[in-house]
């Protein structure tokens, strides 16, 4: 697969959503914190069962200081070779 020529190198693959959870654990707050702080800047979530998602474009237009914050965390996660996507709240049992 050839890469996009419209695409730059300076641009961070990013999910169009993330989870609560996730959220907090990038920032290093809990969960209850990013809550409110999502929910008193006006963020509107997605909804899939009992787990509340937070696409990234309201992120960018309400909250856009928590925006390059985030990018300046996904950026150093990046480079320590861990994409933060790949972290999930389900616990595996050793086999």
């Amino acid at each position: 697969m050839h890469p996009r020529k419209d695409a730059h190198d300076d641009q961070i693959g990013l999910p169009g959503l993330y989870s609560i959870g996730t959220l907090a654990w990038l920032s290093g707050v809990t969960r209850h914190v990013m809550l409110r702080l999502l929910r008193e800047g006006g963020v509107r979530f997605v909804r899939s069962g009992r787990a509340l998602y937070v696409p990234m474009t309201e992120i960018q237009e309400r909250l856009p200081a928590f925006w390059k914050t985030l990018q300046v965390l996904l950026k150093k996660k990046a480079a320590r070779g861990k994409p933060p996507e790949s972290r999930s709240g389900a616990r595996r049992r050793p086999t």
